[in-house]
């Protein structure tokens, strides 16, 4: 696959549900609000997308216009297991975090082709402007440098606010 960069493109719309069963369409546009969503195409990842749910929540949990959604993208085939699936990640997750956490059983291939992803065993960081642009994306753990990007982008874009 030719790898793409995402920045500038609209992120594409994924219907899923939340760890409390609540449908949640995503990259859920609410007026004015700036969006940071982690993407999971394996299980694998896990880890790495803890360390970018950490650093988000701790940062930015008292800013309303930030919202931030854990987002774990599965194979049609999985969905037949989805309650199952997310009862042992509701066991394994902070009660904090069970509204942040969305599954979606979208075409993974479309997803990753629009957003230019050529390797799915990586956690992904979409920062999204007010308008569902992606402004800034990372991959792999949390670091300095990219928790640096990422807090330099959103002053960015509340500049241009």
């Amino acid at each position: 696959m030719k790898k793409i960069d995402p920045l500038g493109v609209e992120f594409p719309f994924l219907e899923g549900k939340n760890l409390l069963g609540q449908e949640i369409p995503l990259p859920y546009h609410k007026a004015g609000q700036i969006r940071i969503f982690t993407l999971l195409l394996s299980n694998r990842v896990q880890k790495e997308a803890d360390t970018w749910t950490k650093y988000v929540l701790e940062t930015f949990q008292e800013n309303p216009e930030i919202h931030y959604f854990e987002i774990r993208l599965f194979s049609s085939l999985y969905k037949p297991f989805a309650e199952k699936m997310d009862e042992r990640k509701k066991e394994k997750t902070d009660p904090q975090v069970h509204s942040k956490v969305v599954r979606s059983y979208e075409d993974k291939s479309k997803i990753c082709k629009k957003l230019g992803l050529s390797q799915q065993g990586l956690c992904y960081l979409y920062l999204l402007d007010r308008k569902g642009i992606v402004r800034y994306w990372g991959k792999g753990f949390a670091d300095a440098v990219q928790q640096r990007e990422l807090m330099a982008e959103i002053h960015r874009i509340y500049q241009r606010s």
